[in-house]
């Protein structure tokens, strides 16, 4: 018999986890607004939140970092003993510690992040990335998960603690997600002109520009370790501005 999930949050991730989901368990989906036909045609079934955490095995939090403890705060209340409970946060210090301080102790705990989005795993997930920061899970269940990644969904699996996982994101989710913003904020397009790595640089703008204020400040504020990296990003730029400036006359008596 085909395990249950239920989905929190309905936004594009929501449906990207659904579409790569339903072909091997029986998904329930819910979130503030009604998406009754959306669900049906993904195959899923969209119910209340009562009946989604009542009713299913394990339960993925889909929804933006700040409002994880008011969604647990009602998952808590209808969760039954032995679910698993999983997030996808773009961080995992802090969801983690709010799913061990909110949820029931007889309750399973996975932090996880997909390294790959709606817009990343466009055209298929397989070889792409995701780490699993184990809580409060079994070796076998979570033996069964990284299989099922692996084997099925044909991920690359990478299982670390929720600081070791920040750690790494403030030196590459942080500083690319930074430097999308920028290229946003100069309005970067496409250019006659454009070099190979002018190209790269709108290739990240199209891949993480867009991302939503909520997502950014999300990554860039959740995370306890990018505060430094920002700092970091910040003097390296105002000395490389300094240096510049100071040579600038020079290059005037030529122009």
């Amino acid at each position: 018999m085909r395990k249950k999930i239920g989905i929190i949050g309905f936004g594009p991730f929501g449906q990207f986890i659904l579409q790569h989901l339903s072909p091997y368990f029986n998904i329930r989906v819910t979130s503030k607004t009604k998406r009754i036909e959306l669900a049906e045609r993904m195959g899923g079934e969209f119910v209340d939140l009562p009946t989604l955490v009542n009713s299913t095995d394990i339960i993925i939090i889909s929804v933006a970092i700040p409002v994880i403890p008011q969604i647990l705060e009602e998952v808590k209340k209808y969760i039954r003993p032995g679910t698993l409970v999983i997030d996808v946060a773009s961080v995992k210090i802090y969801p983690t510690n709010v799913m061990r301080k909110l949820l029931p102790k007889d309750v399973k705990i996975l932090g996880t992040h997909p390294l790959f989005g709606p817009q990343s795993g466009k055209n298929g997930i397989e070889g792409l990335k995701i780490v699993l920061t184990p809580v409060e899970i079994e070796e076998k269940t979570l033996y069964h998960i990284e299989d099922f990644l692996k084997n099925t969904l044909k991920l690359k699996v990478f299982t670390m603690s929720p600081e070791e996982h920040d750690k790494a994101m403030s030196r590459t989710q942080v500083i690319t997600q930074f430097i999308a913003r920028i290229l946003k904020d100069l309005k970067v397009s496409e250019e006659k002109l454009s070099l190979p790595s002018y190209e790269l640089l709108l290739k990240l703008y199209n891949m993480l520009g867009e991302d939503s204020d909520t997502l950014f400040e999300s990554i860039q504020l959740y995370n306890p370790y990018a505060g430094p990296i920002r700092t970091k990003l910040k003097d390296i730029c105002l000395d490389l501005w300094k240096k510049l400036k100071e040579k600038e006359d020079v290059y005037k008596k030529f122009s």
